[in-house]
């Protein structure tokens, strides 16, 4: 097991210009040289971005884009080497501050207890209709009030346990070979209920919520 934070970036063919303006900014090259890279492109893109050549992923690959960012994701966690911890991000996510790296590394070692951070929003927050189903689908299992945040986009800090977990018992974060952004945002649900009910831990990444894990 490689002892640091690799971090796991998903980009597509429509995305890629995302890489240069938020994923791989100039707070992300502070951080750099303390983590591993993994990046993958759900399609070929038309040329790659300046800022991967600057940040110099460890792993890149392309692949089809099939299942869209959740595809891309079990892609990653499935072809490299087993890390302790692992960092998910979509292309238009971005740090605070160029202290990230630091910080996260300073997250899991002062809070042994949490298996995942991220941005957590509410099980009961009903704007969305894949919230909604999925809330009549804990109703039948009576466990509405038991199962209360979601991860947001899978994005955030995961202990290598919980990536162990998701291979050995779910053949690997749920996935779709079709692009249908509601089916995926259904899986993204069923992620953080997964996870739940395999005992796993949940923390808000400091101060809260998209406060230091930014999205577009």
């Amino acid at each position: 097991m490689v002892d640091k934070i690799v971090v796991c970036v998903v980009s597509s063919e429509k995305t890629y210009n995302n890489l240069d303006y938020y994923c791989f900014d100039s707070f992300f090259l502070q951080g750099r040289k303390l983590v591993d890279v993994a990046l993958v492109f759900n399609g070929k893109p038309d040329y790659i971005p300046r800022s991967v050549y600057i940040t110099k992923p460890n792993y890149i690959w392309v692949r089809p884009n099939l299942g869209l960012d959740p595809g891309g994701f079990n892609f990653l966690i499935s072809n490299i080497p087993q890390y302790k911890y692992y960092l998910l991000l979509h292309d238009d996510h971005h740090f605070a501050d160029g202290n990230w790296a630091e910080n996260f590394y300073g997250l899991v070692k002062t809070n042994p207890n949490i298996h995942v951070w991220g941005n957590l929003f509410s099980t009961k927050l009903d704007a969305f209709k894949t919230i909604r189903l999925f809330n009549e689908f804990l109703d039948y299992r009576t466990e509405i009030d038991k199962f209360t945040h979601f991860i947001q986009g899978y994005a955030g800090l995961y202990k290598n346990e919980v990536i162990k977990s998701l291979l050995e018992n779910n053949n690997g974060i749920t996935t779709t070979d079709l692009n249908d952004s509601f089916i995926c945002q259904c899986l993204e649900r069923y992620h953080s209920y997964f996870l739940y009910k395999n005992g796993f831990i949940f923390g808000q990444i400091p101060p809260g919520y998209e406060k230091y894990l930014l999205h577009k």
